[in-house]
């Protein structure tokens, strides 16, 4: 089995947008791979069809059978990571071998501050969206 590591510089829950989230990427692999993917991505989670975007790639051609990489990813503006009743969005890093049979994932939310961006339900009396949409 293939032991794969993310380890960010600065370990957070959220990074904002336009910052840079670097760090080591380390492998052990049990076979040789023709190459590892490192990728920035997000997705979507709840009712629905679930989206997924890769927004950054840093690729590792030939890897030896053991090793460690630096990586370094600038957060894009958008989207900001969100939770709802019905829909939530969050951001991951995600090694994983050319096979794509096993990978490690960093998950963190992008976000202007430390606060997750929870959205109001839409049946919530005191939700600003449903005041706006009785108008």
């Amino acid at each position: 089995m293939h032991k794969f590591s993310i380890t960010p510089d600065v370990k957070n829950d959220f990074y904002a947008p336009g910052t840079t989230l670097s760090g080591k990427i380390h492998w052990d692999l049990t076979a040789s791979t023709e190459y590892l993917t490192l990728q920035l991505f997000w997705y979507t989670s709840g009712k629905g069809t679930r989206d997924y975007a890769v927004v950054q790639e840093q690729r590792i051609e030939n890897p030896l059978i053991s090793g460690e990489e630096h990586f370094s990813f600038r957060i894009p503006a958008q989207p900001l990571s969100f939770s709802g009743t019905l829909i939530s969005l969050q951001w991951a890093l995600e090694l994983k071998p050319a096979d794509e049979r096993e990978a490690e994932q960093f998950h963190f939310r992008v976000a202007m501050s430390s606060e997750e961006l929870v959205l109001p339900a839409i049946d919530d009396p005191d939700s600003s969206l449903k005041k706006r949409l009785r108008r």
